[in-house]
C-alpha cells in the first residue's frame, strides 16, 4: 500500500470515528430537547432543571467539537487527506468526550434521582461518568505504557487496517439501536405513566437503563480510543510505510 493511500485510509477512519461518536451525542441532545417538554419535567427541582440546562449546553459543545474535523477536512483542506486532519480529529474527539461523559452522568442523576432519590441518582451518575472516563481515556493511558511481553505470533492473514475497519463498521451497526433505546429509556422516566408503574417494574427499568448505558459506553470506546493510536503511527506513514 502506498504512503498516499495509507494516509487516505487513516483520514477516512479518523473521520468515521468522529461520525460514530456524533450519533451518541445526537441521541442525548434529542433527549434534552424532548425531556424539557415531558410532564414530569415541571416536577423536577430547580437544581435538577438547572443541571438539565447545563447538560444540554455540554452536549451541544460536544456535538460542535465532533463536527469540526469533518468541516475542516472539507473547507480547510478541500477534501484532501493530511496529517493535520488526523491530529485535529484526535484532539477534537478527546475534547468532546469530556462534556459527553459529564452530560451522561448528569442525565442519569436527574432521571434516576427524580424517581428513586438523590442519593441513588448521584451514585448512578458518578458511577457511569467514571466508567465512561475509564473506557474512553483510561484505556489509552494503560496501553501507552511500555510492554515487555510480546505475542508469540502475529496474525497476517488480514491486514490490520482492514480488521480495524471491519470492527468499527460492526460497532456502527450496533450503536444506533443502543443509543435510540437509551434516549427512549431516559425520556420515559419523566412521563406521568412511569410514575404509576409498580415499584418493582421501575427498578427493572432502571436496571435495563444501566445495562443500555454500559453497552453504549463500550460500543463507543473503540472509536474514542483509536484516533490517538492512529496519530502515533503518522510519522511512520510519512516515510512511506503502510499500516500492517
Amino acid at each position: 500500500m502506498s504512503s498516499g493511500s495509507a494516509q487516505d485510509r487513516r483520514v477516512k477512519t479518523a473521520l468515521d470515528e468522529t461520525r460514530l461518536l456524533i450519533l451518541g451525542a445526537q441521541i442525548l441532545f434529542g433527549f434534552h430537547l424532548n425531556g424539557a417538554f415531558q410532564n414530569g419535567f415541571s416536577d423536577l427541582s430547580m437544581q435538577s432543571r438547572a443541571l438539565h440546562a447545563l447538560s444540554f449546553l455540554m452536549m451541544a459543545a460536544a456535538i460542535a467539537l465532533l463536527i469540526a474535523p469533518s468541516l475542516q477536512h472539507r473547507l480547510v483542506e478541500g477534501g484532501n487527506a493530511s496529517n493535520r486532519i488526523i491530529g485535529a480529529s484526535t484532539r477534537f474527539a478527546g475534547l468532546a468526550l469530556l462534556p459527553f461523559a459529564l452530560s451522561l452522568g448528569v442525565d442519569l442523576y436527574i432521571v434516576i434521582g427524580h424517581r428513586f432519590g438523590a442519593a441513588i441518582g448521584a451514585t448512578a451518575g458518578v458511577g457511569f461518568t467514571a466508567l465512561a472516563m475509564t473506557a474512553w481515556y483510561g484505556a489509552e493511558w494503560l496501553l501507552q505504557r511500555p510492554k515487555h511481553n510480546k505475542p508469540a505470533h502475529d496474525e497476517r492473514d488480514t491486514p490490520i487496517d482492514v480488521r480495524v475497519e471491519h470492527m468499527l463498521t460492526e460497532a456502527r451497526v450496533l450503536l444506533p439501536g443502543a443509543q435510540a433505546l437509551l434516549g427512549f429509556q431516559l425520556a420515559v422516566m419523566l412521563t406521568d405513566a412511569f410514575g404509576e408503574l409498580a415499584f418493582a417494574t421501575r427498578v427493572i427499568h432502571v436496571a435495563a437503563l444501566c445495562c443500555t448505558c454500559l453497552a453504549v459506553i463500550l460500543l463507543m470506546a473503540p472509536a474514542a480510543f483509536h484516533p490517538s493510536r492512529t496519530t502515533a503511527r503518522t510519522p511512520r506513514a510519512s516515510t512511506g510505510s503502510a499500516l500492517r
